[in-house]
């Protein structure tokens, strides 16, 4: 039941932030989109942030997340937006105390693939704001930095 509901809670919320992430309404629309009434009345908002593509050469067309040990993604979090290296796209996930640890998926132009786990975003949690740098390492390795 508390899976479910936490399922339920993160997908309205996810889908909140893409109404910001487009730029969906006028102000006063995209200020109540970031608070979401659940089923038991408690209200949860969407924390804004930016994610940052800092992967050489890829354009991330793609952009899903999930919170860690969930079984499915949020929609597309960029619609129609595509980030080329050193671009950045605002989103709003429902940042809460038992929900802060999250996943990103991107998929990039030739249809690749990869996974960001276990992402600790209380300091964004915290600031109610900050990034998330997606980026290769020394080792070509894939990371996720928050700052």
């Amino acid at each position: 039941m508390k899976k479910t509901l936490l399922l339920v809670i993160c997908v309205v919320i996810l889908i909140g932030g893409l109404f910001v992430l487009t730029g969906c309404g006028d102000n006063k629309t995209q200020n109540s989109s970031n608070t979401t009434e659940t089923s038991n009345n408690t209200q949860v908002e969407a924390t804004e942030f930016y994610v940052q593509n800092l992967v050489p050469n890829t354009t991330i067309k793609e952009l899903y997340a999930s919170v860690t040990n969930a079984d499915t993604w949020t929609p597309n979090l960029l619609g129609t937006l595509e980030m080329a290296t050193g671009t950045q796209a605002k989103i709003g996930l429902g940042l809460t105390e038992s929900t802060k640890v999250w996943d990103i998926k991107v998929v990039d132009e030739e249809g690749t693939e990869a996974v960001f786990s276990s992402i600790d975003l209380s300091a964004i949690l915290e600031k109610k704001s900050g990034s998330v740098a997606l980026q290769m390492d020394e080792n070509n390795q894939l990371s996720a930095v928050v700052k």
